[in-house]
């Protein structure tokens, strides 16, 4: 298990999950999934994303509410030490650690609206804090950059490219120690409407991405030019095996920063700050602050949180 160490023996997890999926009926696709997730509990991986270094949207919390859940047991309750183990675990483990403990953050007080108790009052105490620092660093950056004559999307397109620099260097960082090799990967272009033509296609890279990456190991380089809608599909037919050794390793990178939009503070704080300035009004800063997230901004949403969010700010800036 993560953070507590507790060991269990492989044959009887296998056997007393295979009672409970007999006599569990007909479960749903998002209770499947969310068992998977649960499995990311243990330290090997063995299933589901919440556990490991990506930060997938649906399984945001489940690895870490049942790491709560055993680490609350074995510190007698401390909800302090028990969630500072879990934001250190989780920060070590993560491409991008800051956004990973935030979005913990999240999920756990979505779930302490329906049914709040220990787990989720540790999981909010433990990433509190990132959370707080990630937003002030933000909004001062945002107010700072805007006072010196930068526009919103300025300060989002920045903050996005700190997040991808962010990424990468984790990811490096990680596949460096993981294979004892000098390794580098480097998104060097990202955007919208590899293969089709469309709105949504066209404003949101997620749904068909035009990507280059490059991946070098101990100096050796593979540039990987239109890696997910050209070069993949080769590689699968086994048509381009001088740069198949780069896959896994450009596909992991890629992965996190297509999941990027589960957490939007890079482009919800710039409009909120322009709002409460009054160097915008909230509709427009919402919309060029969502147009400058190439990271951020992989799928629709974020433009009307951002808007939400800048009335909101705005309105507070009016009333003091």
């Amino acid at each position: 298990m993560k953070v507590t160490g507790e060991e269990y023996d492989s044959a009887r997890v296998i056997g007393d999950m295979g009672l409970i999926l007999k006599d569990a009926g007909g479960p749903s696709v998002i209770g499947m999934m969310a068992l998977d997730e649960i499995f990311s509990a243990f330290q090997e991986g063995i299933a589901g994303f919440s556990g490991g270094p990506v930060n997938a949207p649906l399984g945001h919390v489940c690895a870490y509410a049942v790491v709560a859940m055993k680490a609350l047991l074995q510190n007698n309750g401390d909800k302090n030490a028990a969630g500072e183990a879990i934001v250190k675990d989780r920060a070590g483990c993560s491409f991008d650690p800051e956004m990973a403990i935030i979005a913990i953050n999240t999920v756990a007080r979505k779930a302490a609206e329906v049914h709040g108790g220990p787990v989720t009052d540790t999981l909010i105490l433990a990433s509190e804090p990132t959370r707080c620092n990630a937003l002030y660093r933000r909004a001062a950056k945002a107010y700072v950059d805007l006072r010196a004559g930068k526009s919103p999307a300025d300060v989002v397109c920045d903050l996005d490219q700190e997040r991808q620099a962010t990424v990468e260097a984790h990811a490096n960082a990680m596949f460096t120690g993981m294979l004892g090799k000098d390794i580098k990967v480097h998104v060097t272009k990202l955007g919208p409407a590899a293969r089709r033509k469309g709105k949504i296609v066209e404003k949101y890279w997620a749904f068909d991405a035009l990507a280059d990456v490059e991946v070098t190991v101990n100096g050796q380089t593979a540039r990987l030019e239109g890696f997910v809608h050209d070069l993949l599909p080769k590689i699968v037919r086994g048509e381009r095996t001088d740069v198949a050794w780069a896959v896994p390793l450009a596909a992991a990178v890629m992965s996190e920063l297509y999941l990027a939009s589960n957490t939007i503070i890079n482009v919800t704080v710039p409009a909120a700050v322009a709002a409460a300035m009054g160097t915008m009004d909230p509709k427009e800063a919402a919309a060029v602050a969502e147009r400058a997230g190439f990271i951020t901004v992989g799928i629709p949403g974020a433009r009307e949180r951002a808007e939400q969010v800048a009335r909101l700010a705005a309105r507070i800036a009016q009333t003091t």
